[in-house]
């Protein structure tokens, strides 16, 4: 990820105004204040990606506040500029940190080529550690990324990652909620634990809070064996709670309570257990809206909105369009041996001029049926299901020759995939009402789609 904006702390009015504008002069978003006390409150709220500090007075030494902002902000990289006098200490605090110290005097051009280091080196680092997560891990593909908005949702999301409270995703069905999690717990302390997700949408309120909570073994009521809930497998790392828009009150009452003091008791059971999962919700619900007639609490939905990320629907990022629709093209490739894919005009404009109601999800779903179509050709507008404007997911005609084409030759296991992916879409997200119209259980709609996740086949 590239450094953008940029917080200077320099107790002297002159050379914050020197600085400010030379580093503005390469194209950095500058944000500046005069105290290490107020900076520090500024990085919570305006998020900086480095931090140029530059004190000749005040409580702190240059040490005393990298040391202060690398125990709150470990990940965010430093520039020191200190006195020869203090250079010693300053090297010494920044040890092991992404961090530099320059010693004064210095000028405008040799504090932008340190910037330029410390940013580079920065970028290095997260992109190691990306590639070591990637070598280790199955999680599904990163986003692919071009608008600006996107851009921005995937810094909030790695700032959020490095600090500990809930987090609430929103956003239309479809676009990716979900995988946007998966990003956060990856970037997050948890990421070497579990991350266990749980469609709340796919259970009745009892199955729900028992696979949540855990229950008691209970002869009495045919329990006959204990039974640990979703807290207790997420010990130490990430619970993923999909649909969380649609909890019945009792359980809103029990994870409120869950995220005040991290207590709870399985069902049927009289014991307090303590759990330090943190948790991340999705929602495609308007909760503010849910509050105002009376359907949610306010006071979960304030908890849960600690750290807010909202993704806007695709039709709104336009840029993202072909890029994330050609990854898709490709995977497809490689895993059934094919050319690299083309794309004629034609068929990325029909891509470009949809709607795409059903967000990611039903971008991934044509290109993947107008590449079983093209098999190995180059995709034109003929490979789509229905061409133009006009596609709306789900909205497939059997009888039309052109979805004939496209699921010949193709497995049953992706003719299923691609069926239930399109009747959820029809269904708004809604999985109880995917099953019924797929003559399937909840239950086994559910199970699929977590298999599915963990092989990278769907967002």
């Amino acid at each position: 990820m590239t450094v953008q904006r940029i917080l200077l702390i320099d107790d002297d009015p002159r050379s914050r105004e020197t600085l400010t504008t030379s580093l503005q002069g390469y194209g950095y978003n500058m944000l500046a204040t005069a105290s290490a006390e107020e900076g520090l409150e500024r990085i919570g709220m305006e998020h900086p990606d480095l931090v140029v500090c530059n004190l000749r007075s005040g409580t702190w030494s240059a040490a005393e506040f990298s040391t202060r902002l690398h125990n709150r902000y470990c990940d965010l990289p430093q520039l020191l500029i200190v006195p020869r006098a203090t250079e010693d200490q300053a090297l010494s605090a920044i040890k092991g940190r992404t961090a530099e110290v320059l010693v004064t005097p210095t000028s405008s051009k040799s504090v932008v080529a340190a910037v330029k280091r410390v940013a580079r080196t920065h970028q290095q680092n997260q992109e190691a550690t990306y590639l070591r997560g990637q070598a280790c891990s199955v999680e599904a593909p990163p986003f692919v990324v071009e608008s600006d908005n996107l851009r921005d949702v995937l810094r909030s999301a790695a700032r959020i990652a490095r600090v500990s409270g809930p987090v609430l995703i929103t956003g239309e069905t479809g676009s990716g909620k979900g995988r946007l999690a998966e990003y956060v717990h990856q970037a997050s302390f948890q990421a070497g634990h579990a991350f266990i997700r749980i469609d709340c949408t796919a259970f009745g309120p009892t199955g729900l809070e028992s696979e949540l909570f855990g229950h008691e073994r209970s002869p009495e009521s045919g329990v006959n064996q204990q039974r640990a809930g979703c807290f207790e497998l997420a010990e130490d790392g990430t619970l993923l709670l999909e649909g969380v828009g649609v909890l019945p009150p009792r359980i809103q009452a029990r994870l409120l309570r869950v995220l005040k003091c991290g207590e709870y008791e399985r069902v049927g059971g009289t014991g307090t257990l303590v759990t330090n999962a943190r948790i991340i919700a999705t929602s495609s619900r308007d909760l503010p809206a849910a509050i105002a007639a009376d359907e949610y609490r306010e006071d979960l939905y304030y908890k849960l909105h600690t750290h807010p990320l909202h993704i806007t629907p695709l039709r709104e990022r336009p840029t993202d369009i072909l890029p994330q629709a050609y990854q898709v093209a490709l995977s497809h490739s490689l895993r059934h041996s094919l050319p690299e894919p083309e794309f004629t005009a034609e068929f990325e404009q029909c891509l470009l001029s949809s709607a795409w109601a059903g967000n990611t999800r039903e971008l991934e779903q044509v290109v993947e049926l107008a590449a079983c179509a093209a098999n190995g050709s180059s995709f034109t507008k003929e490979h789509l299901p229905q061409t133009g404007n006009r596609y709306a997911a789900g909205e497939l005609d059997l009888d039309d020759s052109r979805v004939a084409t496209a699921l010949a030759n193709h497995t049953m296991a992706d003719v299923e995939r691609i069926a239930i992916l399109a009747t959820l879409d029809c269904s708004r997200g809604n999985k109880t009402e995917a099953a019924r119209r797929l003559g399937l259980t909840a239950r086994t709609l559910s199970n699929k789609m977590k298999i599915w996740r963990q092989a990278g086949l769907v967002a």
